[in-house]
């Protein structure tokens, strides 16, 4: 085992030093487009393939901290080659189902619903936002409405395929 653990190590170290080539040639500006490509298609087949290897671990080591400590917390596990490996085991989680009437729940529990439930409202902007709010005469309302929001742009995704 110490060998296989020596051999990830040297691969660990390896790809380190790609990354930092990488950069260095990406800041350059030596790296072409096609060079870019290929070079992030080659990093997520290799990030594919160190997930696939390190699911059944995390399985495996999941169930050592259960068996360990079955309650909600946090779970080290030592290595004698140094490391640590946290496993945080959650607290369950409580959730009304969707398909749940909770007007007819209301009616059951009557005053004894809010002893049960938190009622919680929630605004989200409709389709078609933008294009109602610029068509918006009343320049009070126009701003009220623009003031209410927030808008994030999101990042684009970066993708490789085959």
């Amino acid at each position: 085992m110490d060998n296989r653990i020596n051999d990830l190590r040297r691969l660990v170290q390896a790809i380190e030093t790609v990354a930092e080539t990488v950069a260095d040639e990406l800041q350059g500006g030596s790296l072409t487009q096609d060079d870019q490509v290929a070079i992030g298609h080659l990093l997520v087949a290799l990030g594919k393939k160190a997930d696939e290897a390190l699911d059944p671990l995390k399985r495996s080591l999941r169930e050592i901290a259960l068996q360990q400590q079955s309650k909600p917390g946090t779970v080290y596990l030592d290595s004698a080659h140094g490391p640590t490996c946290l496993v945080v085991i959650p607290k369950p989680s409580v959730q009304v189902h969707k398909d749940t009437d909770m007007e007819v729940l209301k009616g059951i529990l009557g005053t004894r619903f809010d002893v049960f439930f938190e009622t919680m409202t929630n605004y989200k902007p409709r389709p078609e936002f933008e294009n109602r709010t610029a068509a918006c005469n009343d320049e009070r309302e126009r701003q009220a409405v623009i003031d209410a929001v927030k808008v994030d742009e999101g990042t684009p995704r970066v993708s490789f395929k085959e």
